[in-house]
């Protein structure tokens, strides 16, 4: 059994008093503070590894089986991550060439993780303008059932977490435990 969580790494305050490399460091030092001995640190990076969604789905069920205690994903801040949180990472996957905002990694990242899910589980699921993996009558609309339920449950959550930050900011991880 699989689980699935976010947890969010509270803001800097007082960041205009900081340097770019202080607030990498102090975001580092929380960054490393959340994290649980043995777990799997993968780095959202924009010089990561890039994959398909095929290739995620198989990147994603080998860690699953490989990584012994949490796979934790994090994306990093304005000005990157930390010389400690690269050290500490074990690799790093890019989820685009192009540049997009914390609350748009976060939604790419969970619908690609929901996407894998369903690719793993032969499931349904759109590439390219067509489905694949439909082993049913009813799949298309199984699956945009269920991908509007995910996408709804972020989108609260964003709205959320605007609504007690006051604008959606801050690190966030994404990690997946057995």
């Amino acid at each position: 059994l699989y689980t699935f969580e976010m947890e969010v790494i509270p803001d800097i305050k007082n960041v205009k008093n900081l340097s770019e490399a202080q607030q990498k460091e102090k975001e580092g030092e929380l960054i490393l503070k959340a994290l649980q001995p043995g777990d799997y640190l993968v780095l959202l990076d924009e010089k990561g590894k890039e994959f398909t969604s095929i290739q995620f789905s198989t990147y994603l069920e080998k860690k699953m089986h490989t990584v012994p205690k949490r796979l934790v994903f994090v994306v990093g801040g304005p000005y990157g991550f930390s010389e400690a949180v690269y050290k500490a990472a074990s690799e790093k996957i890019s989820l685009s060439k192009m540049t997009f905002s914390h609350q748009m990694i976060r939604l790419i990242f969970i619908e690609q993780i929901y996407r894998a899910m369903t690719i793993l589980n032969n499931e349904p699921t759109v590439m390219n303008n067509r489905i694949v993996n439909a082993g049913y009558p009813h799949s298309l609309r199984l699956y945009w059932r269920k991908f509007t339920l995910i996408l709804r449950e972020a989108m609260r959550i964003l709205v959320f977490f605007s609504r007690i930050n006051g604008l959606i900011s801050g690190r966030r991880s994404l990690s997946i435990s057995k």
